[in-house]
C-alpha cells in the first residue's frame, strides 16, 4: 500500500464535514487558504492523494487514523499535527470506522512561500495550536450554520487570529527557521488571548518576548502602527465584539471576560473602538 498511493476519496454517510465560510478577500484568503473545516468522521473514510497542488495542515482533535506515505506508516492521534507540502504522497483512513475528529486547511503554496521553504517533506508533530484552530474555526462554522453571522469586524478578527496560528505552526515546525519578530509577537498575543480577562501590563508582555518594554513597543509600532498596549486593547475589543454578537451574554459579563470590572469603562472603550455602543452589537 505504501508504494502504490493513488487518488482515492471515500467519504461515508456517517461523516460530517463542516466548512469555514471564508470572507472574500479576507485574511485567510489572503494567506492562501483555499478550503478549511472541522470534520467528524465515522464509518468509511479514506483519502489518498498522489500529487496534490495544495499544502495540507490537519490536526487531530479526537480519535485516530492511519497515515501511509511511501516511506512510512503511523497513526494520527489527538494533538498530532500533519503538515504535507504540495506534491506529497499520502493516504489516511479511519481505524475500525471509529470517530476521528479533525480541523484542516488546504493552502496554496504560492501565497506565502516563506511559510513552506523550510519544510523537509511531510511532517507529523505534536501541537497544542490545534486546540486554538478548532476553537476559532468552530465559532465561524456554528455562526454560518445558524445563519446568524457575527459582526464583520469579529469575523475578520477570527480569520486574522487563525492566520497568525497557521503562520506560527509553519515557523515552529520548520526547525531551521530563526525565531523571528513575527514569531515572538505571535507568542505574546496567543498567551494574551488564552487569558483575555487578565490585566496585562507592558512589562509582562515584554517579559514573554524577552525584550525591553521600549523594544517591544518599537516592534509593535513597526508591525501594527501603534504600541503594544494599544494592540492588546484592540484584540480585547475584537474578542468582546464576537461575544456580544452572539446575543447571549450580558454586557457586564462580556466586560468581565475582557478584564473590565466596570461596565461603563468597558462601554466607553468599546464605543471609542467601534463607534457604536456594545448594546447595539448585542441587539443587532
Amino acid at each position: 500500500m505504501n508504494n502504490h498511493i493513488r487518488e482515492i476519496h471515500i467519504i461515508g454517510l456517517r461523516c460530517r464535514e463542516r466548512f469555514l465560510p471564508l470572507l472574500k478577500d479576507g485574511p485567510l484568503r489572503q494567506a492562501g487558504v483555499l478550503l478549511a473545516g472541522v470534520s467528524d468522521l465515522k464509518g468509511k473514510y479514506v483519502i489518498s492523494r498522489s500529487t496534490p497542488g495544495f499544502c495540507l495542515v490537519l490536526g487531530t482533535l479526537a480519535g485516530q487514523a492511519r497515515l501511509f506515505t511511501p516511506q512510512k506508516k503511523c497513526r494520527l492521534t489527538p494533538l498530532n499535527l500533519l503538515v504535507a507540502p504540495a506534491g506529497s504522497h499520502y493516504r489516511y483512513e479511519l481505524v475500525g470506522g471509529k470517530l476521528w475528529r479533525i480541523v484542516w486547511f488546504h493552502l496554496a503554496p504560492s501565497a506565502h512561500p516563506e511559510w513552506f521553504k523550510h519544510l523537509k517533506g511531510l511532517t507529523v508533530v505534536p501541537s497544542f495550536e490545534i486546540q486554538h484552530l478548532e476553537r476559532e474555526a468552530l465559532d465561524l462554522v456554528d455562526e454560518n450554520e445558524r445563519r446568524q453571522f457575527m459582526a464583520f469586524q469579529a469575523r475578520q478578527a477570527k480569520e486574522e487570529y487563525l492566520t497568525v496560528q497557521l503562520q506560527r505552526i509553519f515557523l515552529t515546525i520548520s526547525g531551521s527557521a530563526p525565531r523571528s519578530y513575527d514569531t515572538v509577537l505571535c507568542e505574546i498575543w496567543r498567551k494574551v488571548m488564552d487569558q483575555p480577562a487578565r490585566k496585562w501590563s507592558l512589562r509582562e508582555l515584554a517579559d514573554i518576548a524577552g525584550y525591553s518594554a521600549g523594544h517591544l513597543n518599537r516592534l509593535c509600532r513597526c508591525q501594527y502602527g501603534h504600541a503594544a498596549i494599544k494592540h492588546l486593547t484592540e484584540l480585547k475589543m475584537q474578542y468582546a465584539c464576537n461575544l456580544l454578537s452572539q446575543g447571549i451574554l450580558k454586557v457586564q459579563t462580556v466586560a468581565e471576560k475582557c478584564g473590565y470590572q466596570n461596565e461603563f469603562a468597558f462601554s466607553t472603550a468599546f464605543k471609542r473602538h467601534f463607534n457604536v455602543p456594545p448594546r447595539q452589537i448585542k441587539n443587532s
